[in-house]
């Protein structure tokens, strides 16, 4: 597949393995000013996220953001997405978008100042990964620098949840994949539990809410619980999929960056309830959510990954599906972490 380029142009490939809408590798190649000599500068695939920098490859923890904190757009993002989202920031996209949702689908975007995004190619391979011109093209005498930490070395992490809820201790546990290679063999799955026994769990194939008898309240669709939260498996940055799943509920969002360096705060307005997130960019995790609502209500959940998962206890074990004639509901979105806090399901 020849990559050809006027002066000053990149090119990015997006491949969605499972289809538009789920997760995507992207890659980044820049031209030289005469257009005939190209090099990926960016790379994220199945395994990591790699960065080339004059004769260095740096291996990182974070998926790629914008510099100005603006949102991440997809060629793949739907008309009502990509329309609230410059509302929110003030400013029209200039990305053009595709249709096409099909498995294996690769949409090649050639970009420039004169010409902003424009789909240069659309094809459709299911092994595309594996393919010579999706790999990196970077001389073998390159240096590898490797900065992420052991959980990003492994692909896959637990993690801790703490906090209350209206005066009400919160406590939980889950499992992230920070890979889509690793997101297979350690699914994300996902318990809280109040202090009064009620408890919203999200075992991957199935979300549902208990009261403190134990009595099923609610049941959604598998990982509907990580809507709102970190999903770096997918593809993109947490503080980009935070606020596209925000703009997917026409919720508003406001970005700021954190005085001190390498943090960012998201804060969504939504059902007269507040939401403010504190993330670390670096290591691309929410540290902590926030919240207030018109009617007095609060809380806070704050979020710990464990580095180190050697002698981990039975706190990690991965909770099962449960048994109920009770119908799915439809997926509540980013507006499950409302219901947690208005205790309305």
């Amino acid at each position: 597949m020849p990559i050809r380029a006027n002066k000053g142009t990149e090119q990015c490939w997006y491949f969605y393995p499972d289809g538009a809408g789920e997760s995507v590798m992207m890659r980044l190649v820049k031209f030289s000013d005469s257009g005939t000599d190209s090099y990926c500068q960016y790379l994220q695939n199945q395994h990591a996220n790699y960065t080339y920098d004059r004769g260095t490859i740096y291996i990182s923890n974070s998926r790629m953001f914008n510099p100005d904190l603006s949102v991440r757009r997809l060629p793949t993002d739907d008309e009502a997405l990509s329309r609230f989202i410059s509302r929110v920031e003030g400013r029209q996209t200039d990305m053009e978008t595709v249709a096409d949702r099909r498995k294996g689908l690769l949409v090649i975007s050639a970009r420039s100042s004169n010409i902003g995004d424009r789909v240069w190619r659309i094809d459709r391979h299911t092994n595309v990964l594996e393919e010579e011109y999706f790999q990196s093209d970077w001389p073998q005498s390159a240096k590898q620098i490797d900065n992420r930490d052991p959980m990003h070395q492994r692909g896959w992490t637990y993690f801790r949840v703490a906090g209350h809820i209206n005066a009400e201790p919160v406590s939980g546990a889950g499992r992230i994949p920070f890979a889509y290679a690793t997101s297979r063999l350690h699914a994300p799955w996902l318990r809280l539990k109040l202090q009064d026994g009620s408890e919203a769990v999200d075992t991957g194939t199935e979300a549902y809410v208990s009261d403190g008898s134990g009595k099923t309240v609610a049941r959604y669709e598998g990982g509907s619980f990580f809507a709102g939260l970190g999903r770096p498996w997918m593809g993109l940055h947490t503080a980009d999929t935070v606020r596209r799943d925000a703009a997917k509920q026409q919720v508003w969002f406001e970005t700021k960056h954190v005085p001190g360096g390498g943090k960012a705060e998201v804060v969504l307005t939504c059902d007269q309830v507040k939401l403010v997130y504190t993330m670390d960019m670096e290591t691309d995790i929410v540290e902590k959510i926030t919240f207030s609502a018109d009617n007095g209500g609060e809380g806070e959940l704050l979020f710990s990954y464990l580095q180190d998962i050697d002698n981990v206890g039975s706190e990690f074990v991965q909770p099962g599906a449960r048994s109920s004639r009770s119908p799915r509901k439809n997926p509540p979105g980013i507006l499950w972490l409302v219901k947690l806090v208005n205790g309305r399901w």
